[in-house]
């Protein structure tokens, strides 16, 4: 329904993401969102950019109620969503040249209007967070808005590795000295990032599911190694590791294609979240297996290693993505020698020697964000 804004005691805080506030994957701004709401914030969850561009490609995104809910404030479930569509946004062509061309046409984008109600909200707003999308070119006109908010950048994904137009680049460099904190979800972000208001703030995750009773997944006795996740799997590890393993239980959760016919690898395919906690849980070791892709080098600090190290998991991980996490266990991709020692070790760490202190739910996250 149509959210109606009436004058308030609570703060309020503009979330501005690529996320649409109902999607069915959650994202971290989803998880934000929810601990702001919780903690007394009256929330916007402002999407941007989506456009007629969107629907011409037929993204994932337009699946949702676009049309209904266009360029309008709406409540849902104590938040406000807001969903700025716009007859185009700035995208990569993928063509140097045509990226020189429409690099012009790039500053007009802030111009599109904003509804009056999500104007009000913004100007309001003691608090605005931009996550690294096209939406942070809305950052001039945002804070023209309110010049008075604390502003948060939250570096979710490096710019480059999502290859967006070169513009939003340049932009993004223009005006990160202009954040209060530039928030990063992991070290190799942290190093790549020199200003003075950078800070390291990994993902949070939501403790309390995991504290929760869960059902124990797996037989007695058994040995099982999981992944969690949906893209960069290596094939070739787990080739090789469940045919030096036999014994071991290979539990791949997650829309992963071409895994190998082996009976100890087990596909899940997609899971709801809560489903997915037991495995994690009552596993033997945590896979954050992924293959070398361009800026992969910056998985070091995904969801998924939070998750495991909050569930005091062993990591195994390839070696482009080695930490300094004592649990941690590394091999060196297609090298056999390197990744039966990687499991051995991790297989023989006692769980009780994982430090899992550092690992933040997202009440936490959240106030670091605003109070650094």
């Amino acid at each position: 329904m149509k959210s109606e804004l009436t004058k308030t005691t609570m703060p309020r805080i503009t979330l501005i993401t690529g996320h649409y506030v109902s999607s069915k994957r959650k994202a971290g701004f989803h998880h934000l969102a929810k601990a702001y709401e919780e903690l007394g914030y009256e929330v916007l969850f402002f999407t941007a950019p989506v456009s007629k561009l969107h629907q011409l490609k037929g993204d994932h995104i337009t699946q949702y109620a676009i049309k209904e809910e266009a360029n309008q404030m709406i409540a849902k479930g104590g938040l406000h969503s807001y969903v700025h569509y716009t007859p185009w946004h700035v995208a990569n062509t993928r063509f140097r040249l045509t990226n020189a061309l429409t690099a012009a046409i790039v500053p007009y984008y802030a111009n599109f209007p904003i509804a009056k109600e999500a104007l009000s909200f913004i100007k309001s707003s003691s608090y605005i967070v931009f996550e690294s999308t096209p939406g942070l070119l809305l950052f001039d006109k945002v804070k023209k808005l309110n010049p008075g908010a604390k502003y948060i950048y939250r570096v979710s994904d490096d710019l480059r590795f999502l290859q967006v137009h070169p513009a939003l680049i340049k932009y993004e460099a223009k005006v990160l000295p202009s954040f209060d904190v530039v928030s990063i979800v992991s070290a190799h972000f942290f190093n790549l990032f020199k200003q003075k208001n950078v800070r390291l703030h990994y993902h949070g995750i939501d403790k309390q599911t995991y504290d929760q009773p869960h059902v124990n997944p797996y037989p007695a006795g058994s040995t099982n190694l999981v992944f969690i996740g949906n893209a960069y799997f290596d094939r070739d590890f787990l080739e090789t590791a469940s045919t030096l393993f036999p014994d071991a239980k290979f539990h791949i959760i997650g829309p992963i294609q071409g895994l190998p016919k082996h009976p100890n690898i087990i596909a899940y395919g997609e899971m709801p979240f809560y489903e997915t906690v037991g495995y994690i849980k009552y596993a033997d070791v945590g896979l954050h297996t992924l293959h070398r892709a361009r800026g992969a080098e910056a998985f070091t600090d995904t969801l998924k290693v939070h998750q495991y190290t909050y569930c005091q998991l062993p990591i195994v991980a390839p070696s482009f993505l080695k930490t300094n996490r004592k649990h941690a266990f590394y091999y060196t991709p297609g090298n056999a020698a390197t990744i039966q020692t990687s499991l051995e070790n991790a297989l023989g760490f006692l769980h009780d020697e994982v430090d899992n202190s550092n690992v933040l739910d997202w009440k936490e996250l959240a106030q670091k964000l605003i109070k650094e």
